[in-house]
């Protein structure tokens, strides 16, 4: 049981690490203004990457 709480304590240290991203806070920015109708620039989401095989 508490190999099972280090280890969740871990991933939720990473994944609070992510959001706290400087990277990952502008994009939420410019979601958030596209989705209120003021644009700041436009989010390009790329899906595939059909260069690479």
């Amino acid at each position: 049981m508490n190999k099972d709480i280090e280890i969740l304590r871990k991933l939720a240290y990473e994944y609070r690490r992510c959001i706290e991203d400087d990277r990952n806070s502008e994009k939420a920015k410019l979601h958030t203004a596209s989705n209120d109708l003021h644009m700041i620039r436009p989010v390009v989401l790329i899906d595939e990457l059909p260069w690479i095989r």
